[in-house]
This record gives C-alpha cells, sequence and structure tokens, in this order.
C-alpha cells in the first residue's frame, strides 16, 4: 500500500468518465458528478497486490497522524492506481480502502471519491512544510 497524503485548502473532483483500465475493472455506482471538501487531508491510496487488513490499519494510523499533526476534520479517501506498477484487482482495493473508511468515519467527517472513474481535480494546498506526506507499507 502506497498513500500519498496532501494538505488541502480546497479538494474539488469532477468525475468525467468511467475507467475501463485495467480490463478487470469493476467501477463502484456512482453517486455524484461533483465532489468538494475544504481544509482536508487527501489520501490518495493505492492498494497493492500483497496488501491485506493490516497494512489497511498501518494507512489508517498513518492518515490520523496527518490529521492530527494538522488539527483537520476532514478526510478525503482517494483511490488512486498511480503510485504503482503491482496494483490489487478492483475488489481488493475496494475492500481495503473501505475498510480505512470504517476506522475513521466516528472521528472524522469522510469524503470518498469514486474507484473506477476518470477525474477531474483541484488540490489547493496549504503551503506550510509538512503539507505533503508520502508512506509506503
Amino acid at each position: 500500500m502506497k498513500i500519498l497524503m496532501w494538505h488541502c485548502k480546497i479538494f474539488d473532483v469532477n468525475i468525467t468518465g468511467v475507467s475501463d483500465r485495467p480490463k478487470t475493472i469493476q467501477p463502484e455506482e456512482q453517486r455524484a458528478g461533483n465532489e468538494r471538501m475544504e481544509n482536508c487531508i487527501v489520501a490518495m491510496i493505492t492498494i497493492e497486490v500483497q496488501d491485506d487488513g493490516s497494512k489497511a490499519e498501518n494507512g489508517q494510523k498513518e492518515i490520523i497522524k496527518f490529521a492530527d499533526d494538522t488539527k483537520v476534520k476532514n478526510i478525503v479517501l482517494m483511490p488512486f492506481v498511480h503510485l504503482s506498477n503491482n496494483i490489487a484487482d478492483s475488489k481488493v482495493s475496494v475492500e481495503l480502502i473501505d475498510l480505512i473508511e470504517v476506522g475513521l468515519k466516528d472521528k472524522f467527517s469522510i469524503l470518498k471519491s469514486h474507484f473506477g472513474y476518470h477525474k477531474e481535480l483541484l488540490l489547493y494546498t496549504f503551503g506550510h512544510k509538512t503539507n505533503v506526506r508520502f508512506r509506503e507499507f
């Protein structure tokens, strides 16, 4: 599992189409065409073939640490396959991101971005020295 996290003033996503790659992808049902969150941690999450629940728990802890360090209560969980060439299948990816969400939703407001769609993104980040973090598990 790899996670690239940003502390954003504004996160905005617009769905532009359904992904057809890899061939086995199973997009989630589309909930909205546009979503937005302010003063948030955006966690771009890549689930890899070897990942399991323990990796999801480690990722969850790092997201919490970053949110606590920045005093943020809003979190975006965004599936992001672009951090690896060793990606897990759709079902496993969705399950592990859902597992991360379950562990966060009692303490944070969560926006889970769509899995399996092409997206236009706006990431308006803060400029402080710890505004971005990368973690690999």
